[in-house]
């Protein structure tokens, strides 16, 4: 049924992407674990109590039991208190790979919970956050490929919401070199705005605590990768005079040596490393 669903849904896929999405609802179909009964843990009132549990449980070696809390805080956590969506898709994912490491069981169950936003993503069912959430997963579990593959499908199928997925897609499309959507994606007068008024915010913040914050630090090396990226891709698609353009007024903004040997490399298509 999820399959005739998907194809209903994007009858216009290109038949490159067609195959991808073939390709990547078979897979999934395989790798799908049912949903266990879930346990309502002691204290689930307090989601971030039930994660400390969970850490408790794993310690003690009480391998399902943690499983039961890492799900449970996973699925249920943001319905009681919204303001935990970036630790949901951090700290707690690497609490539970730590814990798939040791009990296998969670790791097929993480799968399966990524599994389950990839195919809320194909259907168009709360496609950001359900993008966000495959994403965390598989930077989690080593399956970057599959983020590129889908938000290529998305690409095609969904142009606006791939759009506004790109961002966080970014990493993964940077580390498997994935210059066709990069290309796509990128703005390069408004990347670079967005870029610059980031900088400025956070670097005005950071003087007026008088010296190099941690915080200007950080908007720092934030601008430096983003721009060199940003002049990387302009270079590789061809896009010259625009890459030099943007490199000239990005060493107006912050005069650094290191910066500007790094613009360089930018300027012959040497496209950095995501940061952080």
């Amino acid at each position: 049924a999820a399959v005739t669903l998907n194809v209903v849904v994007f009858p216009a896929i290109e038949s490159r992407s067609r195959m991808r999405l073939v390709l990547t609802i078979a897979i999934l179909a395989t790798g799908i674990v049912s949903s266990a009964e879930e346990t309502v843990p002691k204290g689930a009132a307090n989601p971030q109590s039930v994660l400390r549990e969970a850490r408790t449980d794993f310690r003690a070696g009480r391998y399902a039991e943690a499983l039961d809390k890492q799900l449970w805080f996973h699925k249920k956590s943001l319905s009681i208190e919204p303001a935990l969506s970036g630790v949901r898709l951090s700290f707690a994912l690497l609490y539970w790979k730590e814990l798939a490491e040791k009990y296998p069981p969670a790791m097929e169950k993480l799968r399966a919970v990524r599994d389950d936003a990839v195919k809320r993503v194909l259907a168009d069912e709360d496609t950001f956050a359900s993008f966000q959430e495959m994403v965390a997963i598989n930077r989690i579990v080593d399956a970057e490929p599959l983020t590129r593959d889908i938000f290529e499908v998305l690409s095609d199928t969904n142009p606006e919401q791939a759009k506004s997925a790109f961002g966080v897609a970014k990493p993964a499309l940077i580390r498997g070199r994935s210059i066709r959507l990069l290309s796509q994606f990128t703005d390069a007068d408004k990347d670079f705005k967005s870029s610059l008024n980031n900088y400025s915010r956070l670097t005005k913040h950071g003087r007026q605590a008088n010296g190099e914050t941690r915080l200007h630090s950080h908007a720092r090396k934030r601008f430096a990768n983003d721009v060199t990226t940003l002049v990387a891709i302009l270079s590789i698609d061809g896009r010259n005079e625009k890459a030099t353009e943007v490199a000239n007024q990005a060493r107006k903004v912050l005069d650094d040596a290191e910066f500007s040997s790094d613009l360089n490399e930018a300027l012959q298509g040497v496209l950095p490393d995501p940061w952080p």
